[in-house]
């Protein structure tokens, strides 16, 4: 009895002493041209599964995002990502090589040969941990089935590949990887003068500005160096890089752009347009078919000569004030 005590209190102890899981977002990646950015996707599934168990926990960034808050930009930073997902590792795979050697000349067989490189960084600060490269071959075909199915022998091995490249990265991360203490984040705080103004931090789409100080956009960040975009159409784009250590709220006052000006002027003259042809006597399907085509200056442009709308109008363009008004007046039956 008292010998299964002490195994039993063997046991607790080594779990106890069990380094946690840590966690980590996983982004795969490739440098081999030859590979569809479809067919990487596919394998980050396989990689999840085959770097998940007692060292790592492998969380996704879709997960974040939700459909609701936009997908990420290309140029999104996958560190930025792995701080908002709460992991404290990013890992990347990476493909630098996948191409068929040949056996034979000519060629009778053909093999794939692979090489991975995986790295774990530690997030925020993006501290190398660990890297390890993984070579794989794959099975060796005969040259004709080589040529008939070349595609899907190629995706086959790639797939094949992910388990032994990630066994040789856990091995070269053990007891090199361990969960650490984070600091606290704080809550970068963001307000618009314009309503649903979309809001990036470090490249990545994290909701839409508040309208006031008592209801701002809370974004939890770690204290350092961050880029704050804020974006709206026809406004000029807001872009900062700032320095955080605390609770911090920025106001942001979007101002109209260029093209958001030109827009405007657009917008005025159609609304004078549709309100003299209203006075005139037009019905609603008139000025309905008068919005839907654009400005005044565009219709004045196809003489109002387009499917369903009657031929009862005559186009006046003076000059008020240095600009070009157009006048619409219904035609004398």
């Amino acid at each position: 009895m008292r010998t299964c005590w002490i195994f039993l209190a063997a046991m607790a102890a080594a779990v106890a002493s069990a380094d946690p899981a840590v966690k980590a977002l996983l982004v795969v990646t490739s440098v081999a041209g030859e590979v569809s950015a479809p067919v990487v996707e596919s394998l980050h599934a396989p990689f999840a599964s085959a770097l998940s168990g007692e060292n790592f926990e492998i969380v996704h960034a879709r997960d974040l995002l939700g459909a609701a808050q936009g997908a990420v930009e290309a140029n999104a930073s996958p560190m930025r990502l792995a701080e908002l997902c709460g992991a404290e590792v990013l890992l990347t795979a990476s493909l630098d090589s996948c191409a068929r050697r040949t056996f034979g000349a000519p060629p009778i067989a053909g093999q794939l040969a692979v090489t991975w490189t995986l790295t774990a960084k530690r997030v925020p600060d993006g501290t190398l941990l660990c890297s390890a490269t993984a070579p794989y071959s794959g099975r060796k075909h005969a040259w004709s089935v080589w040529d008939a199915n070349g595609a899907f022998l190629r995706e086959e091995g790639l797939r094949a590949s992910v388990r032994p490249a990630a066994a040789a990265f856990l091995a070269a991360a053990k007891g090199r990887v361990s969960a650490s203490a984070r600091p606290n984040p704080v809550t970068l705080a963001v307000v618009a003068n314009v309503a649903g103004a979309d809001v990036k931090v470090d490249g990545v789409t994290v909701g839409l500005a508040g309208p006031r100080l008592q209801a701002p956009l809370a974004v939890p960040v770690t204290p350092g160096l961050h880029t704050l975009e804020v974006a709206y159409p026809w406004m000029a784009p807001y872009r900062t890089t700032l320095r955080i250590t605390e609770a911090t709220t920025f106001v942001i006052n979007l101002q109209e752009s260029q093209e958001g000006q030109a827009m405007r002027q657009k917008d005025e003259l159609l609304r004078a347009a549709v309100k003299r042809l209203l006075e005139g006597g037009a019905t609603d399907d008139d000025a309905k078919l008068l919005r839907a085509r654009g400005c005044a200056k565009s219709l004045k442009a196809n003489s109002f000569s387009f499917s369903g709308m009657p031929e009862r109008l005559s186009v006046v363009s003076v000059e008020s004030d240095g600009v070009d008004v157009v006048i619409l007046r219904l035609k004398d039956e």
